[in-house]
């Protein structure tokens, strides 16, 4: 099993290798679709991709859903809180936290979103409660941490998580994971931050910023 990271400007976007198969976590945004089929084809080698994990149906996260199962024809597994926003294309945009730059952020990425577009599409797997999915003698938990959105997802594979946009990982100007500026409900967030803690999780995957470990989660 091995990991694979392709960071975009606007978001991760990870593969995930098996003996047979391969898995990618997330699909970066509408803009991105060159560097995302080019970064699969370069990764993937010999193996079939068999599944798209969505771990929460923002823009910059399910923009190349459909353009890739076009090419791949891989099964599409994305919460049920969220289905109606894939069958609608809806661009949702969580408030920002109060300070005031993540309010002139939402303002910027408000008025850009009126230009902005999703591609519709319908999941193949909705997730309604904890699962798993076995692939290559693999286990996959799948597991809810809303927050950052109502229906983002965690999976776990092994010892890695790959946890969306619940945390956001370091990056040049701070050391240690942290908030996103755009927050659906606290309550719930802080909530699935204890959770991330509590699972057997060594190497933290997030939607932006670098991975991280269980310890880092603590300098929050």
């Amino acid at each position: 099993m091995k990991v694979f990271l392709n960071f975009l400007i606007s978001s991760n976007v990870y593969l995930l290798n098996f003996k047979k198969y391969a898995v990618l976590f997330d699909t970066g945004d509408p803009h991105s679709k060159t560097l995302v089929l080019k970064f699969i084809k370069e990764k993937i080698s010999d193996k079939k991709l068999i599944y798209i994990f969505i771990t929460h149906f923002h823009w910059d996260h399910v923009g190349n859903v459909r353009f890739l199962k076009k090419i791949f024809p891989s099964k599409v597994v994305l919460s049920e809180k969220e289905k109606e926003w894939a069958l609608k294309g809806y661009i949702d945009l969580p408030s920002p936290k109060g300070t005031t730059y993540s309010k002139f952020l939402w303002n910027f990425l408000n008025f850009f979103s009126k230009f902005e577009s999703i591609e519709s599409f319908k999941p193949d797997i909705v997730i309604s409660k904890d699962e798993k999915i076995n692939v290559d003698g693999f286990k996959i938990e799948i597991f809810q941490t809303p927050g950052h959105t109502p229906g983002s997802l965690t999976y776990k594979v092994g010892k890695y998580a790959f946890i969306g946009d619940t945390l956001l990982g370091p990056n040049i100007f701070l050391k240690r994971p942290r908030l996103s500026m755009f927050i659906h409900k606290r309550e719930e967030i802080f909530k699935s931050i204890e959770f991330l803690k509590e699972i057997d999780a060594e190497i933290y995957f997030p939607g932006h910023g670098i991975p991280f470990k269980k310890k880092d989660i603590y300098k929050i």
